[in-house]
């Protein structure tokens, strides 16, 4: 019984291709790393520019408002029907406010007290924590009720809201952005001073940048990389597609050039009439089978030499057999035998 082999002939694939795709996912691969570290590099300085432009808009307000006004505002104000308030002092920290929103539309101001004081006023029920806060005044009232803080409203404020306002320095929160009921923001809060330049504890005033414009930021950078990458990503693989040809295709001729000399056709130019100016192992190989060729030709005409010599010699003995063959049968040997008496008579005579 005979066996049919399960052996399958392995798949072609030319080194082109091969360079191709591994180079292509080696610098996938490069880019997606370079592109992650700088994406969250620019994104990190979008960050700390959005900050000073919070720690800006704090400074300017801190040197516009009167302390001695808010605290005022926090004594005598009262929430009007909406939740906000109607008094002159609210108006005129608002007209400061919006000013400061003028200069950078993407800040939004906002001032606030301490609670959890026995003379606190706010506008509810207290908050059950000791980190209470009082808002007083909200730039985005005049724009987005939903997203201002109402008038004498207390709220549970995280622990850079209280450091600023037990310790009289500028605080950001570290959450980017950071999320309560108003939305999501990016945040910073900021001490307020008196007449002689003295902070003033408890008193403070807060500025925001919404997430909304950190997504855009983060959007634009993510677009511009993406067509940059891929600009990019098309170059490089041109660049290796080109350098691809001009290597492989010296491997290419030296394969063709094998198969050609498989079929006995010794005179081929292994490098396919390339100027080798630097020597790689493709140079190198091309020069073994240069010297294996002319072996294997050397070989060859030793071969049929030998070959044509037996075949000679083959002949001259077959016919050296035929000879034979005939001198030893009886008709040659009679014959022989007959001639031989004729020359002696005849010498006889």
């Amino acid at each position: 019984m005979a066996y049919k082999s399960l052996d399958k002939p392995a798949a072609f694939i030319s080194i082109r291709a091969k360079l191709l795709i591994i180079s292509t996912l080696l610098f996938t691969g490069a880019f997606g790393l370079l592109f992650y570290l700088f994406y969250n590099f620019a994104v990190d300085i979008a960050v700390q520019r959005m900050r000073k432009n919070l720690d800006d808009a704090l400074n300017a307000a801190a040197q516009e408002i009167d302390v001695k006004d808010v605290l005022a505002l926090y004594r005598e104000g009262t929430p009007n029907a909406q939740g906000f308030s109607d008094h002159p002092l609210y108006r005129q920290q608002m007209e400061l406010f919006q000013k400061i929103h003028d200069i950078n539309p993407d800040v939004w101001p906002y001032s606030f007290v301490r609670g959890n004081q026995a003379d606190t006023r706010r506008a509810g029920e207290p908050v059950l924590t000791n980190n209470e806060v009082v808002f007083l005044v909200d730039l985005w009232s005049a724009y987005d009720s939903s997203k201002a803080a109402k008038f004498l409203e207390p709220y549970a404020a995280r622990p850079q809201m209280i450091e600023s306002l037990e310790k009289g320095i500028l605080v950001y929160r570290p959450e980017i952005p950071f999320k309560d009921k108003w939305g999501g923001w990016i945040t910073a809060y900021g001490p307020l001073r008196d007449d002689k330049g003295q902070v003033v504890l408890g008193v403070g005033i807060g500025a925001d940048l919404t997430a909304e414009y950190l997504s855009d930021i983060k959007r634009g950078i993510l677009q511009r990389m993406i067509w940059t990458f891929i600009i990019c990503y098309i170059i490089l693989f041109t660049l290796i597609y080109i350098m691809s040809d001009g290597f492989t295709r010296r491997a290419i001729n030296l394969a063709q050039a094998a198969n050609k000399i498989s079929e006995g056709n010794y005179e081929q130019d292994l490098l396919g009439n390339s100027k080798v100016v630097i020597e790689d192992e493709i140079t190198q190989l091309a020069d073994i089978f240069k010297v294996m060729l002319d072996k294997v030709r050397t070989r060859e005409f030793k071969l049929k030499q030998q070959v044509s010599d037996l075949k000679i010699e083959i002949d001259g003995k077959k016919r050296l057999e035929a000879v034979k063959e005939i001198t030893d049968n009886d008709f040659f040997k009679e014959l022989t035998e007959k001639a031989k008496a004729i020359r002696e008579q005849y010498q006889e005579d």
